[in-house]
C-alpha cells in the first residue's frame, strides 16, 4: 500500500480526492487516511487514458 506521494509526480491530492469519489479509483482507509495500491491507480489511469483523457462520471 502506498500514500498519494509515492503514486505518480503530478497527480494531485485532490484529484486522487475526486476519483476515489467516484469510485474511479480503489482505495483503503488505514487509521482514518486513504491507502492506494499503486499498481491499482496506474490500472485505472490506463483505463481513463484509454477513453480519451477523461472518465465518463468525473465532470
Amino acid at each position: 500500500m502506498v500514500t498519494k506521494t509515492e503514486i505518480l509526480p503530478g497527480i494531485t491530492k485532490r484529484i486522487l480526492q475526486r476519483y476515489r469519489q467516484k469510485g474511479v479509483v480503489p482505495y483503503y482507509m488505514m487509521s482514518g487516511k486513504p491507502y492506494y495500491r499503486a499498481s491499482e491507480v496506474q490500472e485505472s489511469l490506463k483505463r481513463i487514458m484509454k477513453d480519451g483523457g477523461h472518465h465518463p462520471d468525473i465532470k
